[in-house]
């Protein structure tokens, strides 16, 4: 015959340590940034950039695609084609 067993005597097993433990994270101080000369309050003027000049930094050749007008275009041998909707300036 089976005998019930009282569970609460019976001792139980602790969960493992996790392996890894990510180190604390380092301390951060804020600094001020050094003047910058030729100005009177020391922080530079942002300047706000045009859609062309946003497309060349992003790898883009800067020109608008006459269908979409996203400022999407790369080129694509002597020509350039819109990455976003396809069409090319004229080459095939």
């Amino acid at each position: 015959m089976a005998q019930w067993v009282d569970q609460s005597d019976i001792p139980r097993a602790e969960p493992p340590a996790p392996a890894f433990e990510p180190p604390a994270a380092p301390s951060v101080t804020a600094r001020a940034a050094p003047p910058i000369s030729g100005g009177s309050s020391g922080l530079a003027q942002a300047k706000a950039l045009s859609a062309s000049e946003m497309a060349r930094l992003k790898g883009y050749e800067g020109d608008s695609c006459g269908d979409c007008g996203q400022f999407t275009m790369v080129p694509n041998g002597t020509c350039l084609k819109c990455i976003t909707c396809g069409t090319t300036t004229g080459c095939s």
